[in-house]
């Protein structure tokens, strides 16, 4: 919804481009909360990352990745961000990351193949927090958000030919009725509330 003085309140269509945008917003925030745990990091924080990322490593089947993944990864990445101390960005951290989070529901996210590469991405995010260097940081941190962002994306959005959940190509956003100029209608998935 976006609200503009004089007119109210409009349903904007949340399509490829509104989605992209929201990706390009999450990335930019997540970095910024990152590099402020820099200065904090700590051998026993990479340890306890270790494990989680090791969690996520053990999610062997479909089932278990739909079951377990959303929130492990939350896991990882909730101690590396709790550093920031900026609290507008923290703000817009959790609305887009809610966004973004309703958004790949839709893609029903099962790829063990995925979180096979994310854990290893992770491992070089652990590695370059402890190099405390914070080009690297930002480098392998936007890669690793942008192979999420193509994931989503493209289970969302598939190319022609390409497979993609069914009803795909069209979303509604949660608590808005459908409305014929909609691109996207999110399902809602009550079991990960």
């Amino acid at each position: 919804i976006e609200l503009s003085p004089y007119k109210g309140a409009t349903i904007c269509p949340v399509d490829r481009t509104f989605c992209e945008n929201a990706y390009e917003i999450l990335k930019a925030l997540e970095v910024l909360a990152m590099e402020h745990a820099i200065p904090h990091w700590t051998a026993e924080l990479h340890g306890q990352l270790s494990v989680i990322n090791d969690q996520l490593r053990a999610l062997d089947s479909p089932e278990m990745v739909a079951e377990h993944y959303h929130r492990l990864n939350r896991a990882f990445h909730d101690p590396i961000e709790a550093f920031c101390k900026n609290d507008r960005a923290k703000d817009l951290l959790s609305q887009y990351r809610h966004l973004v989070w309703t958004m790949s529901k839709i893609s029903t996210f099962k790829s063990t193949d995925r979180v096979k590469e994310a854990t290893m991405e992770h491992d070089a995010i652990l590695n370059a927090l402890d190099q405390g260097d914070v080009h690297v940081c930002r480098r392998v941190y936007m890669e690793h958000a942008e192979k999420a962002r193509k994931q989503v994306i493209n289970a969302i959005f598939p190319e022609p030919g390409g497979a993609g959940p069914a009803g795909a190509s069209a979303l509604p956003l949660h608590g808005a009725a459908g409305h014929a100029g909609d691109k996207i209608a999110l399902q809602e998935n009550e079991e990960h509330d």
